[in-house]
């Protein structure tokens, strides 16, 4: 078994820089956090949205949040721009799986 756990939003920018595999990793964990909080609430969070838009969603929110915000800040958020249905990059044809 493989676990993760939270990190600063300064680390994992840096580790999307320099340290790709491990980054990748990161990727999967999102997928899985997505999954269980689909379970545990019984909606379909991010059904039909491209993983990579969920990881680059975290990332813009890492990079553009002032102050010192930790990883699962930015994924409590996307939890809820999944849930309200109404972010327009998450939306997009880009990120939307056909």
């Amino acid at each position: 078994m493989y676990a993760r756990g939270d990190m600063s939003c300064k680390q994992f920018i840096d580790m999307q820089k320099n340290e790709q595999a491990e980054a990748d990793r990161y990727v999967y964990w999102l997928g899985g956090v997505l999954t269980g909080h689909s379970i545990a609430s019984g909606k379909a969070l991010g059904k039909g949205v491209n993983i990579a838009c969920v990881n680059d969603y975290v990332a813009d929110y890492c990079k553009n949040t002032v102050g010192s915000p930790d990883l699962s800040e930015g994924v409590v958020k996307l939890l809820a721009e999944l849930k309200r249905g109404d972010n327009d990059y998450l939306n997009s044809d880009g990120c939307r799986l056909n």
